[in-house]
């Protein structure tokens, strides 16, 4: 297969998704729209039921810090604002689109997510600390591989899960997946989501989270999105993995990373990465049940 071959593979796979439903559409719309009120969200969200029970449930979850004590849909929007219920909104359809192609019952697919999601977790962690927008980083997190699900669904057992889909991706591991299949996962992901119509925020995070510098008017947040992944990669393969082992982690697969961050002009803090690592290991059970929540 060449390599021409491959690139319109690739192509021909991002451009059969199906679209986005018309109820995601609107929430987008309301979203987007600063006049907006939580009435508007809340007739946006109505049409699709199985996404309201989701709004519903995860404003009750201990994630929000509401156990059992939200009992309407405005209210629960109340609880997770805005950015929050369209990321719901995104998440459902998105798994939807998989669950369409029958991508979703496998054990590299189970794993995928897993470490998708706790890398919106990481994210989130990381956010509230830089006081960024913690729902978008979340999102960015959840998605920021989402290209490998194409490659997997393009190319079968040529696209290996324990070769490609699990290990951490390395700037050797990118040239070899740009080298083999014409395009990497990441560059992948951000077609597919500019399809979509994502934000741009989130398609340039997505598209450049292995080259931050590079995402154009998302730096910061395609460089968090870049140690989140690590920090969940850390997560699942470590038994340990605690103080100075991250540290070190760190150091050898992102050379540079404490530069970069200080050339965008944040501090870098090891302690501080330490807690977000420590803090992400022991949500890994709890992010395990929101995570369900969402795939219902």
């Amino acid at each position: 297969m060449t390599e021409k071959t491959k690139a319109e593979l690739i192509r021909q796979q991002i451009d059969s998704f199906p679209i986005l439903p018309a109820t995601v559409s609107r929430v987008m719309e309301v979203t987007a729209d600063p006049e907006s009120s939580a009435d508007d969200l809340m007739q946006a969200l109505l049409p699709d039921q199985s996404l309201c029970v989701t709004v519903l449930k995860l404003a009750n979850s201990v994630l929000f810090g509401r156990p059992q004590g939200v009992d309407s849909l405005t209210s629960a929007i109340m609880v997770l604002g805005f950015d929050q219920v369209q990321s719901i909104a995104l998440i459902k359809a998105m798994n939807n689109s998989f669950r369409e192609l029958k991508l979703v019952d496998t054990a590299p697919i189970e794993q995928f997510w897993e470490h998708s999601f706790l890398t919106a977790t990481a994210a989130r962690h990381i956010a509230q600390h830089l006081r960024l927008p913690a729902s978008t980083l979340f999102m960015a997190g959840l998605i920021h591989d989402i290209g490998k699900l194409v490659m997997l669904l393009t190319f079968g057992d040529e696209y290996a899960p324990e070769q490609w889909m699990r290990p951490f991706s390395t700037k050797e591991r990118l040239a070899a997946e740009q080298r083999l299949f014409a395009f990497n996962h990441a560059t992948v992901g951000g077609q597919l989501l500019g399809q979509w119509h994502f934000p741009d925020n989130l398609v340039a995070a997505v598209a450049y989270h292995h080259l931050p510098a590079k995402a154009p008017g998302a730096q910061l947040f395609a460089q968090v999105i870049q140690l989140a992944d690590l920090l969940s990669f850390f997560c699942i393969e470590s038994e340990a993995g605690q103080g100075d082992d991250v540290i070190a982690g760190l150091q050898l697969f992102l050379p540079g990373l404490m530069r970069r961050w200080r050339g965008m002009g944040m501090a870098w803090n090891d302690e501080h990465c330490r807690h977000w690592y420590d803090r992400l290991c022991r949500s890994r059970e709890q992010s395990g049940a929101i995570r369900e929540i969402l795939s219902a």
